[in-house]
């Protein structure tokens, strides 16, 4: 119905009124994402003017009626907006039962990311693997932040010039050089164009690597979240580092924040979301023992449950299948840690 429904609109010269109602929706819900903020390429990458136009419904109006006179064939505003669209709603439904829970994790995460915007400080943040690290950076981003961070997703694998190669990529920096000439080049963009830098599991960051995001705060003076494990702790306190790579690392921290796991009542809130009208004390019990509460297991286990239980709901009415029994199947292939 909505394919039909936009190719009747294109056809009437006014696009896709669905798409666009999204957009206004959208905007409502964030005011801080203006069109200004979502003309940039991080969001929509489409002028201002333009969304303004698309927005206002006059866009792909005939200039003879006071239009912007934008032939939908040819324009790229409605593939951007629904590309980002489909970025956002992603977003959405990988959160469990459909809505943010603002956990511990979630307060505290916000209030190290907050203070390294707001005094420009290098700021640590670590905690067991599992408990949502990553969904509250990425649901901070979309709530507070009007300039997108630069963000890193770390491995293993990442050796300090790549590290500064994705840097620099980011900032629209792609020629392959030494790493000391791009941390010259990324400082100066950094500096000229303030952005905060985002780096996910961190913990897998060399020890050269630490030092190359020194050198970018101490020339930029730009907002740095480092997130990951206990080990990303440990490494800026390690006797394995020499004594001045550990001073120079650890004196420009401005704090360290550790992140607590959901508690027992807020593991069992979220449960109670995920099972709905089956959520009794005996099913919560259970779905909490088998998952250890961890918000990661959570998050496995809920399209599971939704699914298994979708599929099993003829059987479940007339009593041949038991909801316990739908818990255990959906837990069954979740390695605990």
């Amino acid at each position: 119905m909505k394919d039909e429904q936009a190719e009747l609109s294109v056809k009437d010269g006014r696009g896709d009124s669905e798409l666009r109602s999204w957009l206004i929706n959208y905007i409502r819900e964030h005011p801080q994402h203006t069109t200004l903020v979502l003309s940039r390429v991080a969001y929509i990458g489409i002028s201002r003017k333009a969304l303004d136009a698309y927005l206002a419904d006059t866009y792909f109006l005939p200039k003879e009626e006071g239009g912007m006179g934008a032939n939908p064939a040819d324009s790229r505003i409605e593939s951007a907006n629904a590309a980002f669209h489909d970025r956002v709603e992603r977003g959405r439904h990988a959160t469990l039962a459909g809505r943010f829970l603002e956990t511990r994790t979630w307060k505290q995460m916000e209030r190290a990311c907050s203070t390294a915007i707001l005094e420009n400080r290098i700021v640590l943040v670590y905690g067991r693997t599992g408990i949502g690290k990553s969904r509250c950076l990425t649901e901070y981003v979309l709530r507070q932040m009007v300039v997108p961070p630069l963000v890193i997703l770390c491995s293993m694998s990442v050796s300090t010039n790549y590290f500064m190669v994705k840097l620099a990529e980011e900032l629209g920096h792609s020629r392959r050089e030494a790493t000391g000439k791009l941390e010259d080049v990324v400082a100066e963009k950094l500096r000229r164009t303030p952005r905060a830098v985002f780096v996910d599991q961190a913990n897998f960051l060399t020890e050269q690597s630490l030092c190359s995001i020194c050198y970018l705060w101490e020339k930029a003076q730009i907002p740095i979240m480092l997130v990951g494990t206990p080990s990303l702790h440990d490494r800026f306190m390690s006797s394995r580092l020499t004594e001045d790579v550990r001073e120079q690392l650890s004196s420009r921290v401005a704090l360290h924040y550790m992140l607590s796991e959901l508690s027992p009542a807020e593991a069992k809130a979220l449960i109670e979301k995920i099972l709905n009208e089956e959520a009794t004390e005996q099913n919560i019990g259970l779905v909490y023992k088998l998952t250890c509460g961890r918000f990661r297991n959570l998050e496995f286990f809920q399209p599971r449950y939704v699914e298994l239980r979708e599929l099993n709901k003829e059987r479940l009415k007339r009593g041949e299948v038991q909801t316990g029994e739908v818990i255990k199947m959906a837990a069954a292939r979740l390695i605990i840690g």
